[in-house]
């Protein structure tokens, strides 16, 4: 394990924080490519232990982005298993 965090972690990091200004944690969840889902479900889903509710702007962001990497993922899931049929000329 390195010394340094990667700069996905820190702006996840970044994004969690409720502590930091809205348009910061915006802009970091702008410039994580590819979000991890259970990131992007804590800050849709509302929970008892939150002290304070996300804000509009992040809430909305996030559930673009949710959309877009699900979207993703079923993408990747359909090419890999067309490429996996073409691959084979006996079918085996």
């Amino acid at each position: 394990m390195g010394l340094w965090m990667s700069a996905k972690t820190v702006l996840q990091r970044v994004v969690e924080d409720e502590k930091a200004p809205v348009m910061t944690r915006v802009r970091a969840l702008q410039q994580v490519q590819h979000p991890e889902l259970a990131m992007l479900r804590r800050l849709l889903v509302d929970t008892k232990t939150r002290t304070k509710p996300v804000p509009a702007k992040l809430k909305a962001l996030a559930s673009l982005r949710y959309v877009q990497e699900l979207s993703l993922r079923k993408l990747r899931k359909e090419q890999k298993t067309a490429q996996h049929k073409t691959d084979n000329a006996l079918g085996i």
